[in-house]
């Protein structure tokens, strides 16, 4: 497929709300799971943010939300499904007229919810292992393909069969969004570190070609360091997949674009849980929320991850804050 045209498809419009302003907020309605990916800090964090989020307090977030014209969100977890009330939830998000996605990993979904959610306005992003749950998932979803919006995919050190990810996204005429994982300040997770990220870069490469090669959409999720690939490489995975070596976490001023209400109210900024805020109703404003991190991010963006990269020209241009800024923190 030509190259123009595979651009033209349209996947990054797929994520342009998420870039302008972004109106799509998370929610983590439970930080329990059914699985326990080796590379998932979720899971673990739940004591430091609470159980499942009460229906009440779930219907208080979005009477709260929607006063800041938020119409748009994104149910996460934990894994969403093993909520003790994920019928209550769904139905809070009908009756306040929310666009609903949630980020599953789609194996507590019984024939039951499927007749529950197949004529309710939410969508589906999954979170696919390509391990022995890939043809679980599978089995799942039939009856709910029309409902599946994205893919999501985290690298792991192993090499692993990316045709069995593409031909599900092909299947479902979805994209699919990866990246590396990174460290947790909860637990000891499986991550990439930078000398990691040096060492597997190939991985990147290989998923984007073949990507390209099977004409799925794909997009990279994470800030990347610039100084690993070349020119010629960077290039190519900017054209493919929309790499970038800086966060979106305060682009054009909104420092709440990645933020995700917990289970006890309080905020992450992003999925890295870089810093918290106390709870959301502590802030009359959603800009009042994006200023309280503000200058928590714009120092740590501003500090070197490596020695190296006082002398580097993308460090010092800002084209380039060395990856993902958990990375700074957990230092």
């Amino acid at each position: 497929m030509p190259l123009k045209r595979y651009l033209k498809q349209g996947f990054f419009n797929l994520f342009k709300n998420r870039i302008e302003g972004y109106p799509q907020f998370r929610i983590a309605i439970t930080y329990r799971c059914n699985n326990s990916c080796a590379y998932c800090s979720s899971g673990k964090i739940k004591g430091e943010t609470g159980s499942d989020m009460k229906v009440g307090d779930f219907r208080k977030v979005l009477a709260w939300l929607k006063k800041q014209n938020i119409r748009k969100i994104l149910l996460t977890g934990g894994e969403p499904f093993i909520h003790e009330d994920i019928k209550g939830v769904l139905g809070v998000c009908e009756d306040l007229s929310f666009n609903t996605s949630i980020l599953t990993n789609g194996l507590l979904i019984t024939p039951e919810l499927i007749k529950y959610i197949e004529n309710k306005p939410v969508c589906l992003i999954l979170n696919v292992n390509l391990d022995e749950s890939y043809y679980a998932l599978k089995h799942n979803m039939s009856g709910l393909e029309r409902k599946i919006a994205m893919l999501r995919y985290n690298f792991r050190k192993k090499i692993e069969d990316y045709a069995l990810l593409f031909k599900m996204a092909k299947e479902y005429s979805v994209p699919v969004r990866f990246g590396f994982t990174v460290p947790s300040r909860y637990a000891d997770n499986e991550c990439y570190s930078f000398e990691d990220m040096v060492a597997y870069k190939h991985q990147v490469m290989d998923f984007v070609k073949l990507s390209r090669l099977s004409s799925v959409r794909v997009h990279f999720s994470r800030p990347l360091p610039r100084c690993i690939f070349n020119e010629n490489e960077w290039g190519y995975l900017k054209k493919i997949s929309g790499a970038k070596s800086r966060c979106l976490v305060g682009a054009s001023g909104n420092y709440i674009s990645r933020a995700i209400v917990n289970p006890d109210l309080s905020v992450d900024v992003c999925y890295a849980s870089l810093f918290k805020a106390d709870s959301i109703f502590n802030f009359k404003e959603l800009k009042d929320l994006s200023k309280y991190f503000k200058d928590k991010i714009d120092n740590l963006r501003g500090k070197p991850l490596i020695a190296e990269c006082i002398n580097c020209r993308y460090y010092k241009d800002f084209s380039c804050q060395g990856g993902c800024l958990i990375y700074k923190n957990v230092s």
